[in-house]
C-alpha cells in the first residue's frame, strides 16, 4: 500500500518531470536525462523557428516538453551539468537523443558535438545527419569521461557554418550514463 509520502515523491517526480527537469537518475547507476526545457536551444521560443509538443518518455511512463526543428540557418543546443552529482572515478558518456521528422532538409554539413569538462580543453567531433534515417531516435555522441570532483560539464551540439535553413530536427534530450 502506498503511504502518503510516497504518493507525494511520485507526484514530484512526475512534475519534475513535465516541467523539464532532469527526470530520471539512478542512485545505483546515477544515469540523467536533460530535458530539452533544461538546455539552452537558439531560436526556441520563436515559433517560426521551433514548435514545441509532448511526447511519452522511455522512462518514468512520463511526457516530456520536445522542440521540432521548424527551420533555423543557425542550430545551436547547449547545455551543463554538476559533475558532483555522478559518481567519481567512473565513466560517463553524454549523448544528444535526435530524431529526424519530414520534411527534413539542410544536414549535408555535419553537427559539431563539443565537450567541456573543469579544467580542461573542450574536445569535438562531427557527426552527419545527413543519412540519418527518418522517425527513428539516434543518439549523437558527444563525449566520454571519467568522473571527478566536483564543477560543471558543458555540452553543445551545433552547426552554425551552412547559410543553407535547416528543418525536422526533433531533441527529446541530453542522456549522460555510465559505461
Amino acid at each position: 500500500m502506498a503511504t502518503e509520502g510516497s504518493k507525494l515523491t511520485a507526484m514530484a517526480s512526475f512534475f519534475r518531470a513535465v516541467d523539464g527537469d532532469v527526470c530520471f537518475g539512478s542512485a545505483a547507476r546515477k544515469d540523467f536525462m536533460l530535458y530539452p526545457r533544461n538546455l539552452s536551444i537558439a531560436w526556441s521560443g520563436t515559433k517560426q523557428y521551433w514548435t514545441w509538443t509532448w511526447i511519452k518518455s522511455d522512462r518514468e511512463n512520463t511526457l516530456v516538453e520536445v522542440p521540432r526543428l521548424v527551420k533555423v540557418w543557425w542550430l545551436e543546443a547547449t547545455g551543463s551539468f554538476d559533475m558532483s552529482e555522478l559518481i567519481e572515478g567512473t565513466k560517463y558518456s553524454i549523448l544528444f537523443k535526435v530524431m529526424k521528422k519530414d520534411p527534413s532538409e539542410g544536414w549535408k554539413i555535419p553537427v559539431s558535438l563539443t565537450l567541456n569538462l573543469p579544467n580542461e580543453m573542450p574536445s569535438t567531433t562531427k557527426t552527419s545527419l545527413d543519412e540519418m534515417p527518418l522517425d527513428i531516435w539516434a543518439d549523437l555522441h558527444v563525449g566520454d569521461f571519467v568522473a571527478f570532483g566536483a564543477g560543471l560539464i558543458n555540452f553543445s551540439m551545433r552547426e552554425t557554418t551552412n547559410t543553407n535553413p535547416k528543418s525536422g530536427l526533433i531533441i527529446k534530450g541530453v542522456q549522460i550514463k555510465p559505461i
